[in-house]
């Protein structure tokens, strides 16, 4: 569970609205990374697989949403 840190104030619903926004954005970088992981990974084999001057078709990634 994420915590909340600095703010003892919130009404328990404004914490739990922050709370699922916080789990949504960590599931974003999640994806994100991912995709710039794949990405790298494709480039990198693309350039060892590929003679010079070869154009490379680009592919579409798809993510997931929980």
């Amino acid at each position: 569970m994420i915590e909340l840190r600095g703010v003892h104030s919130l009404d328990p619903e404004t914490a739990k609205t922050h709370q699922r926004l916080l789990q949504k954005l960590k599931y974003c970088k999640e994806v994100m990374v991912s995709i710039r992981n794949e990405s790298a990974l494709q480039h990198m084999q693309g350039q060892a697989q590929l003679p010079v001057g070869a154009e490379r078709e680009s592919k579409g990634l798809k993510a997931s949403i929980r």
